[in-house]
């Protein structure tokens, strides 16, 4: 699936790049010579490439960083990345194709008119909500950064503490597995961290099996169940990243 979603990614970019370079020349599209398709077409796989490896290096997984005196950083990285680098291509693409309907307004009578304008207003009201709140959560889960110590674990995004758990009053950590996804609770606090097959949320927490480990050793109780969103449903409780 992860080959499809790479595809997609590039099949995306190489419309965006070719409506751009023909809506520039002036070209309607198909109208243009093999010549130019064959160029837009070569063109289109370095881009591709270098834009995905610098997406899938910022958000794939690191190795946790060793701060002294018995602390580590974990940081979280995207269980999908192929996917949601297909999802902000595309979305910029139709930005940018709802925006050149209006620009090339002028161009355009009668029915075309309407299309054009309807289809900027439909395009902005869905791709910019999403467009925003994709950004603003990829850069949320690029900043975040789980660290424990013996005495205690802490999330902390944009450097901000976001919850700090007592590693001595730890009350039940519920745990979905294979992941694992655990829902942390101590205290009245709760924390969800979860590894690449777990479903709580679209992020998972590099070096994840270390940090349950070294958990389990103080947990009050340890609760296996099925399903660790429905887990965080029925407890009225969001994943901060």
């Amino acid at each position: 699936m992860t080959y499809f979603w790479r595809f997609m990614g590039w099949l995306i970019l190489y419309s965006f790049i070719y409506f751009l370079v023909l809506d520039f020349m002036g070209i309607g599209p198909g109208k243009e010579k093999i010549q130019l398709s064959i160029v837009i077409f070569l063109i289109s796989f370095p881009i591709w490439w270098v834009t995905w490896k610098k997406f899938d290096t910022a958000f794939g997984p690191k190795p946790p960083r060793d701060l002294g005196n018995g602390k580590k950083e974990y940081s979280f990285a995207l269980r999908k990345p192929a996917m949601t680098y297909y999802l902000m291509v595309l979305k910029l693409f139709l930005l940018v194709m709802g925006a050149n309907g209006i620009i090339t307004l002028s161009h355009h009578e009668g029915g075309w008119r309407t299309f054009y304008i309807w289809n900027f207003i439909i395009l902005y009201i869905y791709a910019i909500p999403f467009f925003i709140f994709k950004f603003l959560k990829l850069k949320k889960g690029l900043s975040a950064r789980l660290v424990m110590d013996d005495a205690s674990i802490s999330l902390n995004v944009h450097a901000d503490n976001v919850v700090s758990l007592s590693r001595s009053t730890l009350d039940t950590i519920q745990v979905e597995e294979p992941g694992p996804g655990m829902l942390i609770e101590s205290a009245g606090a709760r924390l969800y961290i979860g590894g690449k097959d777990a479903k709580g949320s679209s992020f998972f927490l590099s070096g994840v099996e270390d940090v349950y480990k070294k958990l389990q050793e103080g947990a009050g109780s340890i609760t296996k169940v099925e399903s660790i969103k429905n887990a965080m449903k029925q407890k009225g409780f969001k994943p901060a990243v």
